[in-house]
């Protein structure tokens, strides 16, 4: 797996937590505006576990990989500072 894919999942993963904190994400809101709150945010909870966890599990794997290569050759960045 190159560097450009491990990137691309790095970007995703540091823009997904602002658009969560500020609860700009996309969901259906027709039907999320008539919900109580305590709907509305068991619904959030559920989706952020049915969707979310998968697509960082599969991550996870890859990233892992990539780390402990790195390690093993003793991967060292050229610059010193």
């Amino acid at each position: 797996m190159g560097i450009q894919v491990l990137l691309f999942a790095v970007a995703i993963m540091m823009a997904i937590a602002p658009v969560l904190l500020l609860d700009r994400h996309v969901r259906v809101d027709v039907f999320h505006s008539r919900l109580s709150a305590r709907y509305r945010h068991g619904i959030d909870i559920v989706g952020h576990a049915l969707f979310g966890i998968p697509f960082f599990a599969l991550l996870l794997l890859p990233a892992y990989q990539f780390a402990e290569r790195a390690y093993l050759t003793s991967e060292r960045s050229t610059d010193g500072g």
